[in-house]
């Protein structure tokens, strides 16, 4: 997995502006793999942490999401 960031990079890391927004993005909680971000139609961006429970709400661009979850510790990553 390579960890999501928004600013530098390094072999472990891929730059935001790189994303494609097709990609699966799974979140970790203090090395947990807790969730996972998705786009809902007509709603827009929101981390689901499992069933209908989100962590911020719905955003409209990935990332707003990405950045709302600051906050609350949660490292993003793709395969």
């Amino acid at each position: 997995m390579k960890k999501i960031i928004i600013e530098k990079e390094n072999a472990d890391t891929i730059n935001f502006s790189l994303l494609d927004k097709s990609t699966p993005i799974f979140a970790k909680k203090d090395n947990v793999l807790c969730g996972m971000i998705v786009q809902e139609l007509g709603k827009g961006w929101i981390l689901r942490l499992g069933g209908s429970s989100g962590a911020t709400g719905f955003y409209g661009s990935l990332r707003e999401c990405l950045s709302s979850c600051d906050r609350y510790e949660y490292e993003f990553y793709i395969v």
